[in-house]
């Protein structure tokens, strides 16, 4: 079963609105012009948006997120994804990034899934758990790099 979702929030330096038209079209200016089904894919996902727009916040993650996280109530389970982010980071962030994570995890259980590429010949979809305290990271999955597959390894 699909657990509810009591909140979301999107926390990026620079968000596109993609109720404003210039806006949309340096999103879609992104993709190569021979990916055809990402491009579908993205207007799928502009058009859902553009009906519902996501709670979004403007800023480094790295100065908001203990905030944030303070805000989220303690009763319900804090799950946070983010992809290819941290390979964008120096190597110092990550580290100020995992002490956050870890400093929460004193106070509740803590969930985090990722997309990230910073070893190995492809992206790694992993799962970093605070149960109880206990850290514990899975490697669910490798993919590629622009959604064109994922392979479960587990």
């Amino acid at each position: 079963t699909f657990p509810a979702v009591a909140s979301r929030l999107g926390v990026d330096l620079h968000p596109i609105d993609v109720r404003n038209p210039e806006e949309t079209l340096w999103l879609q200016a992104l993709i190569w012009p021979e990916h055809e089904k990402r491009r579908h894919m993205l207007q799928r996902a502009i058009e859902i948006v553009q009906k519902e727009p996501p709670r979004l916040v403007t800023g480094n993650a790295l100065d908001l997120f203990s905030e944030i996280m303070a805000a989220i109530p303690q009763d319900t389970t804090l799950c946070l994804f983010h992809t290819f982010v941290l390979n964008q980071f120096l190597p110092e962030d990550r580290e100020r990034l995992a002490a956050l994570f870890a400093g929460e995890a004193t106070r509740r259980d803590l969930y985090v899934i990722s997309i990230a590429w910073l070893y190995g010949k492809v992206p790694h979809l992993e799962l970093l758990s605070f149960q109880n305290g206990i850290q514990t990271v899975r490697k669910l999955a490798v993919c590629s790099g622009h959604a064109r597959w994922m392979e479960w390894v587990e």
